[in-house]
């Protein structure tokens, strides 16, 4: 499941590059031991002259917000925003077909009226099913 994940991850990302794009709320990796012994999920706030802001979910579900010296930005991975159902969509290429909406649940059946995929409203790629990351994967070229 990782592996096709990571896979679909990478399609979506080369057709909508903005995921990656250092914004309000993109998820980053302070690469090091040092920086981030847990490896807990960090986002980044703002950038100020000399700071980068950040805020760091906790093992509580809490965030501890907190500032870093803004040289050692260069140093990082940005792993991206959180990848939607918009962002399938247009890594798709979509330009005709059935939606439905139902239960919280989008679905998707082709011209031909086969049923492609199912998507949970209101949930990113990586919480979404191992069937519907397997069918999408299948689908994005």
């Amino acid at each position: 499941m990782l592996k096709d994940l990571q896979e679909l991850q990478q399609k979506i990302i080369s057709a909508v590059p903005s995921i990656v794009e250092l914004k309000f709320g993109c998820e980053i990796n302070r690469l090091g031991e040092y920086y981030n012994p847990k490896k807990l999920r960090e986002y980044f706030v703002g950038m100020f002259s000399d700071k980068i802001s950040i805020v760091r979910e906790t093992k509580l579900g809490t965030w501890l917000p907190f500032e870093v010296p803004k040289e050692l930005f260069e140093k990082w991975t940005i792993i991206g925003r959180p990848i939607l159902l918009e962002d399938v969509l247009i890594a798709l290429s979509i330009k005709s077909g059935q939606y439905l909406t139902e239960k919280g649940k989008f679905v998707f059946i082709n011209d031909d009226g086969n049923y492609e995929f199912e998507w949970l409203l209101n949930t990113p790629l990586h919480l979404q099913s191992e069937e519907t990351i397997s069918a999408i994967n299948k689908l994005i070229k």
